[in-house]
C-alpha cells in the first residue's frame, strides 16, 4: 500500500458539509473561516422536496475572502470545484 505522508500540515483547507437539520456545519464553517486557513466551502443543499423545487442558495464569499458553494448533487459540486 502507498500512503501520501505530509511532513507539514496543509495551509489551507477545503471544507464539505450541508445545511441540514442543524446549523452546525455553517457554524463551523464560520469559525474555520475566520482562521484565515479555508481555501472554498462546498455546502450540500439538503431539502425534503423530492422534486427539489425548492430554491438552491446564492453561492457568496466569507468575509475572509472563500467561496462558498451550494450545490445539490455531488456532481454539481464536481462542476462548481473545476470553475
Amino acid at each position: 500500500e502507498r500512503h501520501a505522508k505530509l511532513d507539514t500540515p496543509p495551509d489551507r483547507y477545503i471544507f464539505v458539509g450541508d445545511n441540514g437539520w442543524s446549523e452546525r456545519d455553517e457554524e463551523a464553517l464560520e469559525g474555520i473561516s475566520k482562521t484565515g486557513k479555508l481555501a472554498a466551502a462546498f455546502i450540500h443543499a439538503v431539502t425534503d422536496d423530492v422534486n427539489h423545487a425548492a430554491i438552491l442558495p446564492s453561492d457568496r464569499v466569507t468575509a475572509e475572502g472563500a467561496p462558498v458553494l451550494y450545490f445539490r448533487t455531488y456532481v454539481g459540486a464536481a462542476l462548481k470545484a473545476l470553475d
